[in-house]
């Protein structure tokens, strides 16, 4: 999986695409998202993007409680139903958060399996 998201994204930005992203699904359903979501002049932006708020109380409290909350705060949205940290250009950073997060937050078992859809670049939202 993290070999499948590195190729994507070092092809979003060869490309000099400016939108693209993976939706990570568990048993079928989205459970996170990674965006390249410009902001400004910076076109390369890895964003990772979670619904906890959609799971109930005991998953937005381990979350919240998580080491890496601080970076999803200043996007932390209940009435939109999202929290979201941006990494720049450091696919290291978010990929340990997914990991992170994806194990001790959402507790899924490491052999579980996870599967990806990546969306098709795009020049323009």
């Amino acid at each position: 999986m993290e070999r499948k998201i590195r190729n994507y994204f070092a092809d979003v930005w060869r490309r000099g695409m400016e939108y693209g992203w993976i939706n990570v699904l568990y048993e079928g359903q989205t459970i996170m998202q990674i965006w390249n979501l410009p902001e400004g002049a910076q076109k390369k932006n890895i964003v990772l993007n979670f619904c906890p708020y959609s799971y109930g109380y005991s998953l937005v409290h381990r979350f919240k409680t998580c080491p890496y909350y601080p970076d999803f705060a200043a996007f932390d949205s209940e009435e939109d139903n999202y929290m979201q940290a941006a990494y720049g250009t450091d696919i290291d950073q978010a990929l340990k958060v997914a990991s992170y997060i994806l194990s001790n937050v959402y507790e899924i078992p490491a052999l579980d399996n996870l599967s990806l859809e990546l969306s098709a670049p795009q020049e323009k939202w």
